[in-house]
């Protein structure tokens, strides 16, 4: 959603989650938009590519643990570089 550019994701939930990074196609995040996640409840939060998305990561696409914040940062028209307390 466009609205949650330079914004923070709550994902607050007991269970396993996903967050996906959806294509420009369907929302035109402009270049260089950094938006922030972070796992409030107790579920693992996995961040996903929709079609056509590469994301680009040193350690892993899911949080790390309850409390774990993470960084999405778009590179190009759909490539997005995630960071933070992330892991495999």
């Amino acid at each position: 959603m466009i609205g949650d550019a330079n914004g923070t994701i709550e994902m607050n939930v007991g269970t396993a989650n996903t967050l996906t990074i959806p294509p420009n196609s369907s929302v035109a995040f402009p270049i260089s938009t950094v938006i922030n996640f972070t796992q409030l409840g107790a579920g693992q939060t996995t961040v996903t590519a929709g079609v056509g998305v590469t994301l680009r990561n040193r350690n892993g696409l899911k949080t790390a643990g309850q409390y774990a914040m993470g960084t999405l940062y778009k590179r190009g028209t759909d490539e997005w570089v995630v960071g933070g307390d992330v892991s495999p």
